[in-house]
């Protein structure tokens, strides 16, 4: 009980971020994807909150730190990995050891989450004192692939191009995860294009979900959502080195 009166409200919306990763997970087991897809954005939004709340409220800690070590190495690292995992291996292939294919399908979902893993832990250990991110942030590789799964079509038929867009997409952010390249952490000129990219892919997911005839509107609010992360990605680098001031954010690691 000690350790659960520890807990900050920041500690409980990261471990609620870790549950979101944890059931996308179970939704890609059960084969609804789209679903796994829309919880891996909610997770993303949590991530971003659970560092606002602790600067908020002063709960700032070296738990709280690596609580969220954890919590985003299943949301953002193995969450994605099962989804693309589970969509572009095909069991009437062969095992792995015999088809290219599915060797693809389980070498490059195990690689992401590795260097995941690896951008996480460096991050744990001294990023977070740095007035940027070092390598792509882990929610930003994991809303890439996932907003490129949707774009794609979504669902459990997948096409061979498709599957092998994805698992392109996924080897990208996987490297770009590692890389030492620099990328801005939120403040307060980024946080609101970033939360717009982040609701418009939450909408266009429950659009697919819910309404076929939607697929228009669904299609157009997951290209903007592409867009930004595009953006992100290629400029991000240029923006962070010319403004080394602190920024925001102990979470989107």
């Amino acid at each position: 009980m000690t350790l659960l009166r520890k807990l900050s409200a920041a500690d409980l919306v990261t471990l609620t971020n870790a549950l979101l990763g944890f059931l996308a997970i179970t939704y890609v087991v059960d084969g609804r994807y789209e679903l796994a897809g829309l919880l891996i954005f909610v997770a993303i939004i949590m991530d971003g909150l659970d560092g606002a709340l602790a600067r908020r409220f002063g709960s700032m800690h070296h738990f709280g730190r690596y609580l969220d070590f954890f919590a985003d190495s299943v949301s953002f690292c193995f969450a994605p990995a099962t989804l693309v995992y589970t969509i572009t291996y095909d069991i009437s292939r062969g095992p792995a050891w015999v088809s290219w294919e599915n060797a693809l399908a389980v070498v490059i979902p195990t690689v992401y989450v590795c260097m995941g893993i690896l951008r996480l832990a460096r991050f744990a250990e001294a990023g977070y004192r740095k007035p940027y991110f070092e390598g792509l942030p882990s929610p930003a590789a994991a809303y890439l692939v996932v907003t490129v799964y949707i774009l794609l079509g979504g669902g459990t038929a997948f096409e061979l191009g498709s599957q092998f867009s994805v698992l392109i997409v996924m080897a990208f952010a996987g490297g770009l995860m590692v890389t030492s390249l620099r990328y801005p952490k939120l403040q307060r000129g980024l946080v609101a294009p970033s939360l717009v990219g982040i609701l418009s892919m939450i909408v266009a997911t429950s659009l697919i979900i819910v309404a076929s005839d939607a697929v228009s509107i669904s299609y157009s609010l997951a290209l903007f959502g592409l867009s930004l992360v595009a953006i992100y990605i290629l400029f991000g680098p240029m923006y962070a080195r010319r403004d080394d001031s602190p920024l925001a954010s102990e979470g989107m690691a």
